[in-house]
């Protein structure tokens, strides 16, 4: 079974959960399923911070993550992901490796011109494991190109000022980290189609950044009856004219078997 690798942004609109329950998934820190982001528990990576959290008392996850913290994620979510844990719902759970150092040699052996100038996030972390142990990670809820995408369980904004400074802020290069990830996705090393996932009613695509590859396309047509596909270079057009049956919309492209 192929592994997809679960960010946290967040959708309302639209649940694409039987596409991510074809793999086994890999969430991380609070993550839970039934988000519009699966059903599926899988395996759970931590940080180093949640490492050592997931022992201590509700009470003291809420004071360092809650409503009242710099994380600002909702005190109910994090009973949930708790008592999750509690009750052995979360039970495949592993660090994060910090040996990040070693990441930049890989992608230096399959001349990646960018790479990590600072300790990744947890996800893009678990993404490169994966990738160098041979096998092609599958992506979902990982941003493309904007620090403040919308959260699956936290309403943390970054004002311009942070964001021109975020690497000092949370020791982390947000804007370098969606370099590496859409250059890799460009090279056939990872498949993030589900990235550029539009949170609308029907299954919608923004091709802008990247464009969506035959697999996923193929997959998504086997739960849904058609897939949108918005600001697709033209040239593309023909490579899925081969594979589905391709109507124009305006400035939409629309996909069916």
């Amino acid at each position: 079974m192929n592994i997809i690798c679960l960010g946290s942004k967040g959708y309302n609109q639209i649940n694409i959960s039987p596409i991510i329950d074809t793999f086994h998934p890999i969430r991380h820190n609070f993550q839970l399923p039934n988000n519009n982001n699966g059903t599926k528990y899988g395996q759970y990576i931590f940080c180093n911070h949640v490492w050592v959290y997931k022992d201590k008392t509700i009470q003291d996850i809420i004071n360092k993550y809650g409503e009242q913290s710099f994380s600002l994620i909702k005190n109910t979510h994090l009973k949930k992901w708790k008592n999750a844990l509690v009750n052995s719902k979360i039970k495949h759970i592993a660090p994060q490796s910090n040996n990040w150092k070693i990441m930049n040699k890989y992608l230096l052996s399959i001349h990646s011109p960018v790479l990590f100038n600072a300790l990744p996030r947890i996800g893009h972390l678990s993404m490169m494991h994966i990738l160098m142990q041979n096998q092609k990670p599958f992506l979902f809820g990982y941003s493309l190109n904007k620090i403040n995408d919308s959260h699956q369980y936290t309403n943390k904004v970054f004002t311009k000022k942070n964001i021109e400074n975020i690497v000092n802020i949370t020791c982390h290069d947000y804007k370098q980290e969606m370099k590496i990830l859409i250059w890799l996705h460009q090279n056939n090393y990872i498949d993030a189609t589900l990235c550029s996932l539009v949170d609308v009613p029907e299954l919608t695509f923004n091709c802008n950044i990247i464009q969506p590859t035959p697999y996923i396309l193929e997959l998504s047509l086997k739960f849904f009856d058609s897939v949108h596909l918005l600001n697709l270079d033209e040239k593309y057009i023909q490579n899925y004219e081969n594979i589905f049956k391709v109507e124009k919309n305006n400035d939409t492209i629309v996909l069916k078997v």
